[in-house]
């Protein structure tokens, strides 16, 4: 039936993920984590378009590159000021009444992102996207203050 159905122009069938086997440390080889950020929007312009869901999944990886593990996942909807157009809908498949309400939550971000080992190379690269992403969340109306390399509690802007 699912092979029916994703034929059709008028359905869109989703796969189950399954997960790849991940690669063991050895034994007191040192490990790394990173966070992947993954982003979906109202659009494709970073100026007007606004995020409409967050996700990260933080990861262990080895020194050579291979994914050790999945540490944690964090999701999140937000409601944009004007309602998604429908071409974003068919191809994300979020939709008005799944963001309705739906703010992200800052302080979770910036605790998930803080509890990350983030190693000295990395610094500037986390204090570049910090600095995006508190540009961004002030373009859409939600100030953060900045203190030094960390984001404090979300306020509205001239309050």
């Amino acid at each position: 039936m699912a092979e029916a159905l994703s034929r059709s122009a008028d359905y869109r069938v989703l796969r189950r993920l399954v997960p790849r086997p991940t690669s063991m440390a050895a034994p007191g080889q040192e490990t790394r984590t990173g966070i992947l950020l993954d982003t979906e929007t109202t659009g494709l312009d970073h100026a007007s378009d606004e995020i409409i869901e967050l996700g990260l999944v933080k990861f262990d990886y080895t020194p050579d590159g291979r994914i050790a593990g999945v540490r944690d996942t964090f999701s999140a909807f937000n409601e944009p000021s004007a309602p998604i157009p429908p071409e974003v809908t068919a191809l994300t498949g979020i939709t008005n009444e799944m963001v309705a309400g739906h703010r992200i939550d800052e302080a979770a971000v910036n605790a998930f992102v803080e509890s990350a080992v983030i190693h000295r190379p990395q610094q500037r690269l986390r204090q570049k996207i910090r600095r995006a992403l508190l540009a961004r969340v002030r373009a859409q109306g939600l100030g953060l203050q900045h203190e030094g390399d960390r984001l404090a509690q979300p306020r509205r802007l001239g309050a």
